[in-house]
C-alpha cells in the first residue's frame, strides 16, 4: 500500500514523463 506522499510524488514523476518502471526501479525499490 502507497502512502498518500508516495501517491503525490509518482504521480508528479509520471507528469513529467517518466515511465512506471523507471519509477518503480530508482523510487520504490530503495524503500522495501
Amino acid at each position: 500500500v502507497l502512502s498518500v506522499k508516495e501517491e503525490v510524488y509518482i504521480t508528479a514523476a509520471k507528469s513529467i514523463g517518466m515511465s512506471d518502471f523507471r519509477i518503480f526501479r530508482v523510487h520504490l525499490l530503495p524503500n522495501i
